[in-house]
């Protein structure tokens, strides 16, 4: 898998990878990533993808983030919680 390009975004970094025929889109932010693959085909060319992602679809990625970031924060808070040592 290699990368093929970068497409801008205000808030997020967006990479593009090519592996045989097939691309993926790898989303980040902070901690975390989204990865979209699409099959043989779909899309022949990097320009194919770019301009297949809208405002919609980072809109909906972020929404994904979000979503993420807050689990991902009610799960360290309950960890932060266990690992306190036990005072009397």
């Amino acid at each position: 898998m290699r990368i093929i390009g970068h497409i801008p975004h205000p808030r997020l970094h967006v990479t593009v990878f090519k592996w045989d025929e097939r691309l993926a889109v790898k989303v980040a932010r902070d901690l975390l990533e989204l990865t979209w693959k699409f099959r043989d085909g779909q899309f022949e060319r990097f320009e194919d993808l770019q301009q297949a992602l809208d405002q919609d679809f980072f809109r909906e990625a972020e929404r994904l983030l979000d979503t993420m970031a807050a689990l991902r924060h009610r799960i360290s808070a309950t960890e932060a919680r266990e690992d306190l040592p036990d005072l009397l």
